[in-house]
């Protein structure tokens, strides 16, 4: 797979919605400094942007010039204590069934959330845009 930047260029507020190529969330209307991509991969035009967040870790989402699975890379390249600290709940205890970590994201946040007793064991500050209003 080659790839052929056209044009990279830093969006200083966006006009509308967009979708972070890296992590899949949308960045707001209004949201300041969005790195927008354009080019040419395998002769197919394409265009993309990332959020603040996903263009400052950039390094640790890909292996040189290929972009990684995107929760692989907070399992195990960014968050690692995190991802292996939180696995299983107490509500196994109580309630008599496997209580189970679910990583999301939300917002802004990365949070760590029992998909049985829904409560929040952690939540890791993950900014789309900076600076936003």
């Amino acid at each position: 797979m080659s790839w052929e930047c056209i044009k990279n260029i830093t969006i200083k507020k966006t006009r509308k919605p967009h979708k972070c190529v890296c992590c899949d969330r949308t960045i707001p209307a209004g949201a300041k400094n969005i790195d927008y991509y354009c080019g040419k991969s395998d002769g197919w035009f394409q265009s993309s942007y990332r959020c603040n967040w996903c263009e400052d870790n950039w390094y640790n989402l890909c292996d040189g010039e290929y972009m990684l699975d995107f929760w692989e890379c907070l399992k195990y390249y960014i968050f690692p204590e995190l991802f292996e600290k939180y696995i299983d709940c107490e509500c196994t205890d109580k309630q008599g069934f496997e209580g189970c970590i679910e990583p999301k994201l939300k917002g802004d946040y990365l949070i760590f959330e029992c998909e049985d007793c829904n409560k929040i064991w952690h939540r890791e500050y993950m900014p789309m845009a900076h600076g936003g209003e």
